[in-house]
């Protein structure tokens, strides 16, 4: 089974993992891999904001291509 492409972004109070296939939910709201929801026109590219340490986790065990968006 191919890796899940997935990539960095802003957004909450840390940059986060949001994989490339995830849908909004009924509210409109998009999920980090750690779960953390945000408005997709709150997204942004990666900045100097700390780094989710889940999603860090995730994306160094392998379980998702890290992409650029």
């Amino acid at each position: 089974m191919p890796q899940p492409a997935a990539y960095w972004a802003a957004l909450g109070h840390h940059n986060h993992v949001v994989a490339e296939d995830t849908p909004p939910d009924r509210r409109g709201k998009i999920a980090a891999l750690c779960g953390v929801l945000s408005p997709p026109d709150d997204i942004t590219a990666p900045d100097g904001r700390p780094t989710c340490t889940w999603c860090k986790d995730q994306a160094r065990n392998g379980h998702y291509r890290i992409t650029s968006r």
